[in-house]
């Protein structure tokens, strides 16, 4: 318990400092209660008695003449505000992991509304790919059947004179290549698949 210094008390540890009457670190307590106006009732009662045993004789006003009641008479008590205790870190850390939930919660209430646009150029490199892979089997179906189309016309020139057998010749060359072109296209897709599926197990 701290009280603050009266004119009694501080003239007392003053003397007993001028007169001698206490150890050097003792001295050098009592000038720093003194300049900060308050002091502990313990060492207080620790000062008076070493002053009392180093004095030779009671000098009048020192700190070995005065009994504690009348050192203290009059003094009022310092109350100190209490001092809150350190969190732990563990309850910093979950604060922390708290705060940045609720933040992330928020936001994504804010933003749940807004519809997110893609730009042409944020889009997948794979739908790309495969847009070209199928623009290239339709492009490849096109050119195989005018190209049979126009084989089985010319080819059957040899063997038939009629305009209408030559075109009904050159069309069943065209489907038969297509079909075959759809045959073999189908059986690469199915073992794309097959092989995709295997990956993933």
């Amino acid at each position: 318990m701290e009280v603050n210094l009266t004119d009694v008390a501080k003239t007392a540890l003053l003397s007993a400092c001028d007169h001698a009457c206490l150890a050097a670190d003792a001295a050098e307590s009592a000038r720093a209660c003194v300049k900060d106006k308050k002091i502990a009732v313990s060492l207080l009662q620790r000062l008076r008695k070493q002053a009392a045993d180093a004095a030779p004789k009671k000098l009048q006003g020192c700190l070995c003449s005065l009994y504690l009641h009348e050192l203290v008479s009059g003094a009022l008590i310092v109350e100190k505000s209490p001092v809150p205790p350190e969190p732990s870190p563990e309850l910093v850390a979950r604060r922390k992991k708290l705060k940045e939930r609720i933040a992330e919660m928020e936001y994504q209430r804010m933003v749940r509304d807004v519809e997110t646009k893609k730009s042409d150029f944020d889009s997948d490199p794979f739908d790309v790919r495969e847009t070209q892979r199928q623009l290239s089997i339709g492009f490849n179906f096109i050119a195989t059947f005018f190209t049979c189309l126009v084989f089985g016309y010319c080819a059957s020139a040899y063997t038939f004179t009629s305009l209408e057998a030559r075109v009904l010749t050159g069309l069943l060359c065209a489907f038969v290549a297509v079909g075959a072109e759809l045959y073999f296209l189908m059986r690469v897709s199915i073992r794309a698949e097959m092989e995709e599926s295997a990956k993933k197990r």
